[in-house]
């Protein structure tokens, strides 16, 4: 009983229920609600009521919620208002070292930032994902940007890409396109992942490199001819596409990789 009377006048003594419990939230960052009330010290319905008058005042974040006022479950994710605010700062502020450093990336690995900031992936993973609901950032799955960061090349960037482009225009049904070691020498290996993360280019192979109109055609090509003769071979694709081998090679094992073609033995068919 003694213990009791002891711990109220202790929380009294360092404030409101309220307060108390933002003292916890905020020195010990985005945690469970049933931790941070541990670590208040506050009782079960006194917690609560603090709970309740911290979420009407938008001093404690649910971030499992999409920015509706809700109160907590003893399991769910919850921050301070201000330590929420201190993330978005320095995640904002690493992104945009990033982009300067790197221009032509959709942006900072989302590895790389979660260990910047110090945070286990629960919650950076749940910080990130309300960030970006709330468009302060922008996740990308395998990287986070900001708002506004766009990828986009300057005009001697833009004219090495389009005489590029060309060059894979006219190959032939594919065939004697540049390989990744040539594109690699002509627009470097930054241009070259902006060509095939926007669909301009396809890595049909580690070596193999066509564009994406190209691809198509030759994908839709095979597909009509599957579709009237139910298999086909390597052979048979090269002198479909009057290609070399080793482009229908590739072709047909990228077909595999996506799951539109499945190989028997020498042969493929639509899976």
């Amino acid at each position: 009983q003694d213990a009791r009377v002891l711990s109220r006048l202790e929380t009294a003594s360092r404030g409101t229920p309220g307060e108390v419990l933002l003292q916890s939230l905020e020195s010990i960052g985005p945690t469970q609600l049933r931790k941070a009330v541990e670590t208040s010290g506050l009782d079960a319905k006194t917690a609560l009521a603090a709970v309740s008058e911290l979420v009407l005042a938008g001093d404690l974040m649910t971030l499992a919620s999409t920015g509706d006022i809700e109160i907590p479950d003893d399991k769910d994710l919850v921050v301070s208002r201000a330590v929420w605010m201190m993330f978005v700062e320095q995640a904002i502020e690493l992104a945009r070292e990033y982009h300067d450093t790197y221009p032509l990336r959709t942006g900072i690995p989302r590895e790389e930032l979660k260990s910047r900031l110090s945070l286990n992936s629960n919650v950076f993973n749940a910080l990130v994902a309300r960030a970006d609901c709330e468009t302060l950032l922008v996740d990308e799955g395998s990287s986070v940007r900001t708002i506004k960061h766009r990828v986009e090349f300057t005009p001697v960037q833009q004219a090495l890409v389009d005489k590029l482009v060309e060059r894979f225009r006219l190959a032939p049904c594919g065939s004697n396109t540049p390989s990744r070691k040539d594109v690699i020498e002509e627009v470097g290996l930054e241009i070259l992942a902006v060509l095939i993360n926007h669909g301009i280019l396809v890595s049909v192979s580690q070596d193999v490199l066509l564009l994406s109109e190209t691809y198509d055609d030759m994908v839709a090509a095979v597909r009509d001819q599957l579709s009237v003769r139910g298999t086909t071979t390597v052979a048979e694709v090269r002198d479909l596409l009057a290609t070399s081998r080793k482009y229908a090679l590739a072709l047909l094992e990228h077909m595999d990789y996506e799951g539109i073609t499945v190989r028997q033995g020498d042969q493929r068919a639509l899976r």
